[in-house]
């Protein structure tokens, strides 16, 4: 594919959530490799622009301005990283590129007069913010000890370490002095003529990167000087350098123009999709839903268009599940009224034996609750259903340790809610301690402690495969009564928004760890529907969030072929 054809079709490939990267990466790559722009076999050649260079080069270091020890060799023709453009000419970054570390000046204070410093926080989206940073240096100590550093206009600054690594900036002028320091590196062509917006798109292509990368060494980018003198750069003659940025700067706001309206695009889609399914969850009667829900029936293929709508279409699917929306009702089942009495009667035959301890709940305060459950149903609160629950154990578990294996909290799978053995840890414990954390099948397990808040009270499903198993402190255990409670009904309902915001909007925080006690679980509010119409909204769960990932992998696997296509086209351009 040669490069006029790829740009023909540039707006057609731009279907993945990356690919408008790919296409400034492919659009810079071109750039610097030759093929963005013809030559001009007028153009004087890059190779005088390189010596002229180096003259202006070694004027500054005879007047002791730089060190001639970090210069290169010439580069070998066995060391070219690829060919170019015969009036092209491959050089040493500093042979062309005047640089400069900041010189990381501690004994700055906060205060309005002297000379600013600068440092990478100031290099913004591409953008130069000085208005964010008081950081000066007195008058008397630049004069004596700074005043090389001061920035000129037109110089590019460069971010050299940290998070921050590779961000650039142009600087101009604010009226006032500035000076680089900690971690910023300022650029520009020896040769005034040069163009140093090529300058920067170089730096901005992956050619650049890499090139620094093969030299890093620890976890975190930190270069400087040293590294700079390593970089090949791949310089264009002056007439080509102006063509070429004419060219990036054109096609790099086209690139922002389609990235802009892939954005609003989403962002629409995702506006249409919470709307859609509000109105569907707000309805009040079965006439007013039946026609909301055939209205996204009628724009479905629209409404779920990018799998980034996926996740809210299964949360409302949840919701109307338990506002008794998502099957019909049965007259003939009995009541939830009845099912708690049933309940209730087996809590104190087994309080009376003293097999379980009383769970103390609120009374049901329905005030603020604006939606209404059907006639069969009932609000009640968790704990007035549950058989128990119970705190796991505090025991240190590890991997050689003989005894019971412990579920710990990386064996919650809390997008599938269910039970992962791939990392088991084991302890040992008493009979007693064996006797009281056993679990059980359609025992759940809950997390009640974690960082993060989205996973206090997601739940786990124990069945066959993991019965015997104990489970660590950060987990607490909910048994039901399996011939009124279906425990995945409760595992649905604790995943909906209407729980989530009772679990989420109290929680506590210890030295960063959130929490959730045995007392807020049991208090949470729950809607109960028969044992019958359980077992029916079950089934119709699973069946419709089994299409929800059939639906979400069909989207995810066009963007992945739209991701292989535009990587193709790459490939296929830059071998030209």
């Amino acid at each position: 594919m040669i490069p006029n054809t790829f740009f023909d079709n540039f707006a057609l490939l731009t279907d993945s959530p990356n690919a408008v990267a790919k296409l400034r990466e492919i659009v810079l790559q071109l750039a610097v490799r030759g093929k963005l722009t013809t030559q001009n076999s007028t153009d004087e050649p890059a190779s005088v622009l390189v010596e002229k260079s180096r003259i202006e080069r070694d004027n500054f270091i005879s007047n002791s301005k730089i060190r001639k020890n970090n210069l290169m060799p010439p580069i070998k023709e066995d060391e070219i990283p690829y060919q170019l453009p015969q009036a092209w000419e491959w050089s040493r970054f500093n042979d062309v590129v005047f640089s400069q570390e900041g010189p990381g000046i501690r004994n700055w204070q906060f205060r309005d007069t002297g000379v600013k410093l600068l440092n990478v926080k100031n290099i913004v989206k591409g953008k130069l913010v000085l208005e964010n940073s008081d950081k000066h240096i007195s008058e008397e100590e630049f004069s004596q000890k700074y005043s090389h550093f001061l920035i000129e206009d037109g110089d590019l600054l460069f971010a050299s370490s940290g998070n921050s690594w590779g961000k650039t900036a142009f600087f101009k002028n604010p009226g006032y002095r500035v000076i680089v320091n900690t971690s910023t590196i300022r650029m520009r062509f020896w040769l005034k003529e040069c163009n140093n917006n090529y300058l920067r798109y170089f730096l901005d292509c992956n050619i650049f990167t890499n090139q620094m990368l093969t030299q890093l060494q620890g976890m975190q980018p930190n270069f400087g000087s040293s590294h700079l003198v390593k970089v090949f750069l791949p310089l264009p003659p002056l007439a080509e350098q102006e063509r070429i940025v004419e060219k990036c700067d054109r096609l790099l706001i086209l690139c922002d123009e389609i990235e802009k309206r892939q954005q609003q695009r989403q962002e629409s889609l995702l506006k249409m999709n919470e709307g859609a399914i509000s109105q569907l969850l707000t309805a009040q009667n079965p006439n007013d839903f039946q026609h909301r829900w055939q209205r996204i029936c009628n724009n479905f293929d629209l409404l779920y268009s990018i799998p980034e709508t996926i996740p809210k279409l299964r949360q409302a699917i949840l919701q109307l599940a338990v506002q008794g929306k998502l099957v019909l009702q049965n007259p003939n089942d009995e009541p939830a009224s009845v099912l708690l009495k049933k309940v209730q009667a087996a809590i104190k035959e087994l309080i009376k034996a003293k097999k379980i301890r009383k769970i103390e709940v609120n009374a049901v305060d329905l005030e603020g609750e604006t939606h209404t459950l059907p006639s069969s149903w009932l609000h009640v609160r968790l704990g007035s259903i549950l058989h128990s629950i119970k705190y796991g154990t505090s025991k240190k578990c590890d991997y050689d340790v003989p005894g019971i294996p412990v579920l710990r909290i990386p064996n919650i799978d809390v997008n599938a809610g269910e039970i992962t053995i791939d990392d088991l840890k084991f302890t040992t414990l008493t009979d007693a301690e064996i006797r009281e954390l056993s679990l059980i099948e359609n025992d759940l397990l809950m997390i009640r402690s974690n960082g993060s808040k989205t996973l206090i009270g997601r739940t786990a499903l124990i069945d066959r495969s993991v019965s015997g198993y104990a489970y660590a402190g950060y987990l607490v255990r909910v048994r039901l009564f399996p011939e009124y409670i279906l425990a995945k009904y409760l595992h649905l309902a604790l995943s909906t928004s209407f729980i989530r915001e009772q679990i989420e909007f109290p929680i506590r925080t210890t030295s960063g760890v959130k929490n959730i006690n045995s007392t807020e679980i049991s208090n949470l509010l729950l809607p109960l529907p028969p044992l019958a119409e359980q077992k029916r909204i079950v089934a119709k769960v699973e069946s419709l969030l089994s299409l929800c990932d059939a639906l979400e992998a069909k989207l995810k696997a066009a963007r992945d072929s739209s991701a292989t296509l535009i990587e193709v086209a790459a490939r296929q351009v830059l071998a030209v």
